[in-house]
């Protein structure tokens, strides 16, 4: 496909640039997908690679906060770097202690101005694809991944 017009081009080439277990995620939610299907317009972050950035950059110029997710490709000092209003940190809470204070010690460190919490992360909604294909939070790369992942750097 040399031009990509939309974002169905995008997902139909997800499948032939990027790993399975990735576009299985990055295309499919828990349970029976509707909030997934309500929001196949909506890309950004793991589907563009300084997603976070320019939704940074978008939310100043409307006025509205920036929320940075634990789960984000962009760094919270890149998000930073973009912006000059203080944004929020959307924090997941994870049994690894010490990770989320390193996580609020950075989020402190670049003005993050307010935190949030996500406390239903314990309790993973059931994502059919990523039992398939052995995604899983945290990442456990199983060598078939590996070797997906090898074959699809793009």
């Amino acid at each position: 496909m040399s031009i990509i017009a939309c974002v169905e081009d995008l997902r139909i080439l997800a499948p032939k640039r990027v790993p399975k277990f990735f576009d299985d995620y990055a295309d499919s939610g828990s349970y029976n997908e509707f909030t997934c299907r309500a929001n196949s317009n909506e890309l950004a972050g793991i589907q563009w690679d300084n997603g976070e950035m320019l939704g940074a950059i978008a939310t100043q110029k409307f006025r509205i906060p920036c929320i940075l997710s634990t789960a984000r490709i962009c760094s919270i000092e890149d998000v930073a770097s973009v912006t000059t209003k203080p944004f929020w940190f959307h924090l997941y809470v994870i049994r690894d202690h010490d990770f989320i204070k390193s996580l609020i010690d950075r989020a402190k460190a670049t003005k993050c101005s307010k935190l949030t919490l996500m406390l239903d992360l314990q309790i993973l909604g059931k994502r059919q694809k990523d039992l398939k294909n052995s995604m899983s939070v945290p990442p456990k790369m199983m060598l078939t991944n590996l070797i997906d992942l090898a074959s699809r750097p793009g």
